[in-house]
């Protein structure tokens, strides 16, 4: 409140110098009979819940019956300065910080004012102040007047300051509404544009989704494809497998045969050495016997030859026996012959026999590795044929979950679509709701 302002004031209620004086006078007045005003008047007040709830208990009242006297006696001092001005300042903010509307505080200042008037006609009266009857009258007059005028003043400044800050107040609550829509709407707006962006990213992202996740379907049912392929590659080559293996176990057991046959030849063809080399014996004695023959042939020929006539027959048969001697050895010698080519023969059949025996040991050591490669291969493509089976399995699944996926990323596409739609309403409503607030605080601050 400016100077200018209070003494304007002080100029329209009239309050000049007489009215100081007798605000003055009524110094000690007012000392003494104002404290049971004040007394009366909040036990008055106490009674009623719209005007005792400002009072938190006795203290408080205490506290404001304190105040109110140091303030009246700003009052009657008549300076009407700075000090005063603070005092009623005061006491207009509590009275709006507490929420006492002027009805009630008018209706209770009258009780203050009243009994003041009643202190000031029983001190005239009865001639306190001492004066004459008709000065008495002019006197009261004067002194009800200034103190009803003060009073005035008083409850002027007390509500102005009151309503000051109601609109204080008010204007306050409108900045900061102004301010929280202004930061909501921005906020709006912002989270809108940033919506607008992350729903057009979400869009292409799910476009972009949705074209890898077709992509990976493709591919996927290429190696679904590929895996059946070699899912019956595999089957294939574990029938392949299984058929060498009954082979190689096939060539075993013949190569067993094989080798139990040449065992059993290699017997034979030793006897048959043994029964050659018994008939080079015979035909050993069968040549001792015809050289022996042609040696008695020999003898009985020259014995015969000495005989003369008498031993021409005997030379005959001598001579026969010698022919027949001389084929024995002949046919000895040539049996003899072709039993010693029988028995190299033999001796080169008995080691032929020998090395196929070994050959044939060989091979069955060799089939015998060769099928435990083959069995530990029928092993390695189960389990490679359990492997693709499991790859087949989960080459299925992923095309399943990749027709999900396709099927997700078009729903999210969908969604990104409404929800950008709904962020550019948003942007738009938010606009229409800035400018409906400038208009609605517009409209406040003007009323």
């Amino acid at each position: 409140m400016s100077g200018s302002s209070v003494q304007t004031r002080l100029a329209f209620i009239r309050i000049d110098d007489e009215v100081r004086a007798a605000l003055r006078e009524l110094q000690p007045l007012v000392a003494r009979v104002l404290p049971g005003v004040l007394d009366e008047f909040y036990a008055h007040v106490s009674r009623f819940s719209e005007t005792g709830r400002m009072f938190r208990d006795e203290a408080h009242k205490r506290h404001a019956r304190e105040k109110q006297l140091a303030h009246w006696q700003e009052i009657v001092s008549g300076r009407f300065d700075d000090a005063y001005v603070r005092s009623v300042t005061r006491i207009g903010k509590a009275h709006h910080h507490l929420g006492l509307e002027p009805q009630w505080y008018i209706a209770s200042y009258a009780m203050v004012i009243s009994g003041l008037q009643r202190a000031i006609e029983t001190e005239i009266d009865s001639g306190l102040f001492g004066q004459k009857a008709r000065d008495k009258r002019e006197h009261k007059a004067k002194l009800l007047s200034a103190v009803t005028r003060a009073a005035l003043l008083d409850m002027d400044y007390s509500i102005s300051v009151y309503l000051q800050s109601g609109l204080t107040a008010k204007q306050e609550l409108i900045d900061g509404l102004s301010a929280s829509f202004r930061s909501v709407i921005d906020t709006v707006a912002s989270a809108s544009t940033e919506l607008q962006a992350t729903a057009g990213s979400l869009s292409e992202t799910a476009r972009s989704t949705s074209a890898q996740a077709a992509d990976v379907a493709m591919s996927s049912e290429e190696a679904s494809a590929n895996v059946q392929a070699v899912a019956a590659a595999t089957e294939e080559l574990t029938s392949s497998v299984a058929e060498i293996a009954r082979q190689v176990q096939e060539a075993n057991r013949i190569a067993g045969e094989a080798v139990s046959h040449a065992q059993h030849t290699d017997a034979r063809i030793g006897e048959l050495s043994q029964a050659a080399s018994r008939i080079g014996d015979v035909v050993k004695l069968i040549t001792d016997i015809a050289e022996q023959t042609n040696l008695l042939a020999l003898n009985a020929t020259i014995e015969a030859a000495r005989a003369g006539e008498a031993g021409k027959g005997f030379a005959v048969v001598a001579q026969e026996v010698k022919a027949l001697a001389a084929q024995t050895a002949k046919a000895t010698g040539e049996i003899g012959g072709q039993i010693a080519a029988m028995q190299a023969v033999t001796r080169d059949a008995v080691t032929a026999i020998k090395e196929i025996g070994a050959v044939i040991g060989r091979i069955d050591e060799i089939a015998a590795a060769i099928a435990a490669a083959v069995q530990q291969q029928g092993g390695a493509t189960r389990e490679i044929s359990g492997n693709v089976t499991r790859a087949a399995d989960g080459t299925r699944q992923v095309a399943t979950t990749i027709v999900a996926v396709r099927e997700n990323a078009a729903e999210t596409g969908a969604a990104s679509d409404q929800l950008l739609g709904a962020a550019k309403a948003l942007a738009v409503e938010s606009g229409r709701l800035d400018g409906a607030l400038q208009q609605f605080i517009a409209s406040v601050r003007a009323a």
